[in-house]
């Protein structure tokens, strides 16, 4: 695996999630093990779910109306998610990371916001299934969402007025934007059989899902 990494013939991906999981690890000194261990092989890092959103939601945007912008990178390096989490430069190794969450235990932010996220999506899975959302909510909602993303002026500082911005609201359609479409099929799929949401079945419906609309390799 080093081997591969420093030759460059690979380059692996990791997340925020993956500094959960060493973090959750009860043998504190193997988890610091395998931190180093992911920096050793220098890899790049996913940035996080929103950020990517609003990469894509921002690229489909410039398009609509005709700005030639590169696509943003989903991937970078540390300092990079960072960043973009923050807001601020700074350098924080995978170590630092797993031994903050590892301090603050369970109800870190990551994993209370998942917590919550899928008690939220339970009521709402019985109020959809009682007809209390209709698909019409559900485009407000999501119309809501991606408006939330959309930047507020162009690259080169151009402030963007909202009868644009509604233009293209009342144009996209959610499978522009991957990681939504994926978000919105696997929310419909859990609302649609009842089923109680869980961190393991998600990932299942994400892959099962993704596959199936040609989102997930």
């Amino acid at each position: 695996m080093q081997g591969l990494a420093s030759t460059r013939t690979v380059t692996y991906v990791f997340s925020a999630w993956h500094w959960v999981d060493m973090a959750e690890d009860a043998n504190v000194a193997r988890s610091a093990s395998v931190a180093d261990f992911i920096d050793s092989i220098s890899p790049a890092w996913l940035y996080e779910r929103r950020n990517i959103q609003e990469k894509e939601v921002s690229c489909a945007f410039y398009k609509f109306i005709g700005l030639q912008i590169p696509p943003r990178p989903m991937i970078g390096n540390i300092n990079n998610v960072l960043y973009e989490l923050t807001g601020t430069a700074a350098h924080r190794d995978t170590r630092a990371f797993v031994a903050h969450i590892g301090t603050v235990g369970p109800d870190h932010p990551l994993r209370s916001n998942l917590r919550k996220a899928y008690a939220t999506n339970q009521k709402n899975s019985t109020d959809f299934r009682a007809g209390k959302i209709t698909a019409q909510i559900q485009q407000d909602i999501e119309r809501l969402y991606i408006q939330g993303l959309l930047p507020a002026a162009t690259p080169s500082g151009v402030v963007i007025d909202a009868s644009t911005k509604n233009a293209f609201l009342n144009s996209y359609a959610v499978s522009t934007f991957p990681s939504i479409a994926l978000e919105h099929f696997v929310t419909q799929d859990n609302w649609t059989t009842g089923r109680q949401l869980s961190q393991n079945n998600f990932f299942t419906s994400v892959l099962r899902i993704g596959r199936r609309k040609g989102l997930v390799r």
